[in-house]
């Protein structure tokens, strides 16, 4: 059972993928046209509606309080290192049965490690599934493995892409 960081290598993902067909590989990882066109609307109106980037993170992941100034969005709350662990709006084409997350700080990655971020994920998981069912979840139903994007779209706050599913015996 994985639950660990994994390279974003194109080479490493297809060599998982062989061994663990859930996992991502070189020709799932790629934007549809799609999508493309999806996040270029998307942040468009994230220039319209917020003052920044930042601001949106803060209000819509982090729900933070916020005011309107010079009429956008503008968070008002300070940041208290926090995490979100939340669906992909942007997901990759990734096999049936696997879910595309993303684990979001609203900080910088300086006070972070693996052991940090794979906790995280264990928790939020955990947490996830327990609240969309009457069934109790532990730690051993599911598996997950995450990466950093070596292209990311956003910098602002650190973020990695989780890849995750039941095990088998639980679907």
């Amino acid at each position: 059972m994985l639950k660990q960081k994994i390279s974003s290598d194109i080479s490493v993902l297809n060599t998982l993928h062989m061994e663990h067909d859930w996992i991502p590989w070189e020709e799932t990882i790629r934007p549809t046209l799609e999508i493309i066109e999806k996040k270029e609307q998307f942040m468009k109106t994230i220039r319209y509606s917020y003052h920044d980037l930042e601001n949106y993170l803060l209000i819509e992941i982090f729900n933070k309080p916020f005011v309107i100034q010079d009429g956008k969005k503008k968070a008002k709350a300070d940041i208290n290192m926090e995490y979100r662990f939340v669906e992909n709006i942007f997901p990759y084409s990734i096999p049936d049965g696997t879910k595309h997350y993303v684990l979001w700080y609203n900080f910088k990655s300086d006070f972070l490690n693996d052991y940090l971020i794979n906790t995280h994920i264990n928790i939020s998981i955990v947490k996830l599934l327990n609240n969309l069912s009457k069934t109790s979840y532990g730690n051993d139903d599911f598996e997950f493995v995450w990466y950093e994007n070596p292209k990311k779209t956003i910098n602002v706050f650190h973020h990695v892409q989780v890849f995750w599913r039941l095990k088998k015996s639980k679907l």
